[in-house]
């Protein structure tokens, strides 16, 4: 390289060849776009998670409510006794007016009722008699104020579909994979 005592390359452009060299390059495998694509999916899947994490589900209890004067007695399964409480909000639908009513829990009794209390006690028809078929617990919520302004009534003996809010849980827990550590 050297033709006498003169170089053929300039000294800068030797010593920008030597920078070039000691300064590391990593390869790009792939496009800008591409990573920022790939930076917003984990951003949304991250914000998923978070949301999945902090939202809450309400959990209810279903049973059977039949009418009676200007309240509704409510039969909750027996094992959900330790969860039922005063002033718990409870939603009847009702067939005849095809709505559905948020109510809250105005009394329960304190024991559980075998079947034949239920039918003794309540005088039930043969429809209602038939849902009942293990203990329950008894609640009471008001049905007053009527839905479309029919009289109590057109209430009296039939028999609903009662849901009674009786606590929360995560949405992640519903997902199955986390649903089997949460267990």
């Amino acid at each position: 390289m050297k033709d006498g005592n003169r170089f053929i390359f300039r000294d800068t452009a030797i010593r920008h060849y030597a920078l070039g060299r000691a300064r590391p390059v990593l390869p790009q495998f792939a496009s800008t776009r591409l990573t920022t694509l790939l930076w917003v999916l984990t951003g949304i899947l991250l914000g998923g998670g978070l949301l999945t994490w902090f939202i809450r589900i309400p959990v209810y209890a279903s049973g059977v409510g039949i009418g009676d004067g200007h309240r509704i007695a409510v039969f909750l399964p027996g094992k959900e006794r330790s969860r039922i409480q005063v002033g718990q909000r409870a939603f009847c639908t009702f067939d005849k007016t095809g709505g559905r009513v948020g109510r809250t829990l105005i009394a329960i009794d304190s024991e559980v009722a075998s079947p034949a209390d239920v039918h003794a006690r309540f005088k039930l028809t043969d429809e209602a008699a038939a849902k009942i078929t293990k203990p329950v617990v008894i609640a009471f919520v008001n049905l007053e104020p009527l839905p479309e302004n029919l009289p109590a009534s057109a209430y009296v003996g039939s028999v609903y579909r009662v849901d009674v809010e009786v606590g929360t849980l995560r949405a992640v827990s519903l997902l199955p994979f986390i649903n089997r550590f949460s267990q």
